[in-house]
């Protein structure tokens, strides 16, 4: 049973720095994606604002 914990403990820090690496990179890349999505829904905006 002592190794069925310790395989737990590695489990819990495996998850823990994978979502700590991905949550950094993820970050940087949502904040250019919302940058040129608010300019796309600016001119749909008016475009059907007049029609």
């Amino acid at each position: 049973m002592g190794n069925i914990g310790r395989k737990k403990r590695r489990i819990e820090v495996l998850p823990t720095s994978d979502p700590s690496r991905s949550e950094p990179r993820q970050t940087p890349a949502t904040s250019p994606s919302e940058q040129p999505a608010p300019p796309v829904r600016e001119p749909a905006a008016p475009a059907s604002t007049p029609s």
